[in-house]
């Protein structure tokens, strides 16, 4: 905006930003004419709106950032992995000054990190980097992103290890023998299909043996050798599951047990003999042991949830369901999840492919017999 003051003389006024970062300049200014006037302007506004390059380094903006994330209420373990992340860009590049870093040597970064990390801790570290040059950016710190334009590597669906149905047998009776928070945390990963931090974050009043449900409202993490009381996941893992009757009257029997101790203890649904909430290593460390005691094959705790969803799968559930069942945020990422365990078609998907099959069959002459075959079969 230009205020004429008098003949000849002038004040320019730029405003940049908007909001709470909005900034307003003004100069004075004798011209000779309207066209010394207006490239007097021009002038004058690149200057004010022109981004002076920050002296800040890459690990000053990306400590900007993490903070600004913890002020907007992150999780403690989203900030545990920002932290992991930051730690593990290289050393020189994290001292260098943010706005002197090219793309070239972000890919340089990435191609010397490429056998050492796998693709998707690559592309979670590289995600924490440009978040900071986008925040630095909005700021009015920076004007380019150097990660924009990089070469990220592939990242392969990692192989999904399930137990056989024989193995889900097994490993039923091996409970039997296993102390009752063992046994009934095992089940809630394997035939309700939570999460480790789900189990773990259960208080005996999110159970309800009437009804036969449990409520999923909270998570348990331990972060840097603290206990995290959390949300979970996400919305849509803040859910109700009705509960077989099995486990209802393991549950049963487990709440009769805490009441039982003489001495104080949790309210949380799985503990320590001493009646403390069961640290999450020792959950997760008990199982191979059970597993290698009775023959059964290896998988981890989040093994139990993957089992889970493909037990479904095999029944026929359909996706929908067993998406909600897990307590994913959408289908797509059940289906993402799961493509390899799904064979790339869920069980209820085969189910109206054999339904076409039946119906129009006559009408599909030309349909291989090798192809109706392993139709009918599946």
């Amino acid at each position: 905006m230009i205020e004429h003051l008098s003949k000849n003389k002038a004040k320019l006024i730029v405003s940049t930003g908007s909001g709470k970062n909005r900034k307003r300049y003004s100069k004075i200014v004798e011209y000779k004419g309207k066209k010394d006037l207006d490239r007097m302007y021009a002038a004058f506004e690149q200057e004010c709106t022109q981004v002076k390059p920050t002296d800040e380094t890459v690990e000053e903006i990306i400590n900007a950032y993490i903070d600004s994330r913890k002020l907007l209420g992150a999780k403690a373990t989203t900030l545990r992995g920002y932290r992991m992340c930051r730690d593990r860009i290289d050393g020189v590049l994290r001292r260098q000054t943010a706005s002197q870093v090219n793309p070239y040597q972000v890919d340089k970064y990435i191609a010397q990190i490429a056998n050492k990390y796998a693709p998707k801790t690559i592309r979670n570290t590289i995600s924490l980097l440009s978040s900071a040059y986008d925040r630095a950016i909005q700021l009015g710190l920076l004007t380019e992103n150097p990660c924009a334009k990089v070469t990220l590597p592939k990242q392969s669906q990692p192989e999904i290890k399930t137990l056989s149905e024989e193995d889900v047998i097994k490993l039923m009776s091996a409970l039997e023998g296993e102390r009752l928070d063992f046994k009934v945390g095992y089940e809630l990963c394997l035939f309700c299909g939570l999460r480790r931090s789900e189990v773990l974050g259960l208080k005996e009043s999110d159970v309800n043996l009437a009804f036969r449900t449990v409520t999923i409202s909270k998570t348990r993490h331990v972060v840097d050798g603290e206990t995290q009381i959390q949300d979970t996941k996400t919305e849509r893992s803040r859910r109700s599951l009705a509960l077989p009757g099995f486990i209802c009257e393991d549950i049963r029997q487990l709440i009769e047990l805490h009441a039982s101790y003489e001495w104080e203890h949790d309210d949380h649904l799985i503990l320590t003999p001493f009646g403390e909430p069961m640290h999450p290593s020792t959950f997760s460390d008990h199982l191979p042991l059970i597993e290698q005691q009775h023959g059964i094959q290896h998988v981890s705790v989040h093994g139990l949830r993957h089992t889970f969803a493909t037990m479904l799968n095999s029944s026929g559930i359909d996706i929908a369901r067993i998406s909600a069942e897990l307590g994913h945020s959408n289908i797509s990422t059940t289906l993402n999840k799961y493509t390899h365990v799904f064979g790339g078609a869920t069980a209820s998907s085969r189910g109206i492919a054999d339904e076409m099959e039946i119906k129009f069959s006559k009408t599909a002459p030309n349909l291989p017999l090798e192809a109706k075959e392993k139709t009918a079969e599946a």
